[in-house]
């Protein structure tokens, strides 16, 4: 029997539902269900209501049955769970299928982001694991961490170690970024970068395929990297991981090697698109020349969305961020 999950979650509430879509209850005329819920952060009136942000399956190894699956709270935790399968038993007039509660685990938690120099209370806004769909290459135990104020931790959840006078398990942290810290350092910016909320991560996108992306930081004016694809075999454990912000902003980093026996390091990070600045404009509509010190970028009203396409190996889909005028009628030429 396969099983199909189906995860739900709420933002101010810790429980977290699993649903096996395939399997049916003649009871409830539902899908079988488990809940995620530890008695330890049930009797933790914070950690209950952190809620969740960020549900993500881990690929399935062929060592288990059960499914793992990553939890990420509204104020940093990240929890790695293992949910079972739906067990049949014949009970003399049929089969009949159930899941058992008993044997849903966590295995670990994690605030990661406390250890990249922010806030404590930063969310965790997205998660990606940087292997195939097999779940047994050599980068099968690294996963990425997004948070919405812009930190992002690379996991290794298949190298886990115990601290000194305790009895749970604690992934090893690889890596950390920051975004403001590499939007910083990215040319072609003038003028204010967005805030911490903005430059938060809003999606990933891995890039696996069987070439080797390079990138051509080619300054043409407004100053946006170009992507480019050339015919070269990829190096095993090299991964491309474009990163799109609330603002929607694109940043893709260039990780080499990626292996979960070697630390990874960046090799290069550029900025791929950006919004535009906004125009400020005078009483009469006439475009104002301002010092490259007061530029400011056209932000959404909401958090950008963003999408990969699966079917193609190289393209992914952003919305878009609509230009915006300023009008400052104290430059008016106009005298009253």
């Amino acid at each position: 029997y396969l099983s199909f999950f189906l995860s739900c979650a709420q933002r101010n509430q810790a429980e977290v539902q699993v649903y096996d879509v395939g399997s049916y209850s003649p009871k409830t005329k539902n899908p079988l269900f488990v809940r995620l819920i530890n008695s330890q952060l049930s009797r933790n009136s914070s950690s209950n209501a952190e809620g969740t942000t960020s549900l993500f399956f881990l690929p399935s190894t062929s060592k288990s049955r059960a499914s793992r699956l990553m939890t990420g709270g509204a104020h940093g935790a990240v929890r790695l769970w293992t949910v079972p399968g739906v067990i049949q038993e014949n009970d003399g007039t049929g089969f009949s299928s159930f899941l058992s509660q008993k044997k849903v685990k966590m295995i670990w938690n994690i605030e990661p982001f406390i250890s990249s120099s922010t806030s404590s209370y930063e969310g965790v806004s997205e998660m990606a694991s940087l292997c195939g769909t097999s779940g047994h290459d050599e980068t099968s135990g690294l996963v990425l961490i997004g948070g919405n104020g812009g930190s992002i931790v690379l996991l290794d959840v298949n190298k886990c170690t115990r601290k000194a006078f305790s009895t749970t398990l604690t992934p090893t942290v690889v890596r950390t970024w920051n975004m403001l810290r590499i939007m910083q350092k990215q040319r072609g910016i003038s003028g204010a970068l967005p805030s911490k909320k903005w430059l938060g991560v809003k999606k990933f996108c891995v890039w696996q395929d069987a070439w080797h992306t390079t990138f051509d930081d080619v300054n043409d004016g407004e100053g946006d990297g170009k992507l480019v694809n050339k015919k070269k075999q990829r190096n095993a454990g090299v991964v491309d991981v474009t990163v799109t912000c609330n603002c929607g902003w694109v940043l893709n980093i260039h990780i080499e090697p990626v292996s979960s026996r070697s630390m990874a390091h960046t090799t290069q990070s550029v900025l791929v698109h950006k919004t535009e600045r906004i125009q400020y404009m005078n009483a009469s509509n006439e475009r104002l020349e301002m010092s490259s010190s007061v530029f400011s970028y056209c932000l959404p009203d909401i958090p950008t969305p963003a999408s990969q396409f699966w079917s193609s190996s190289s393209y992914f889909c952003i919305g878009d961020v609509k230009s915006k005028k300023l009008v400052l009628p104290d430059k008016d030429k106009r005298i009253l």
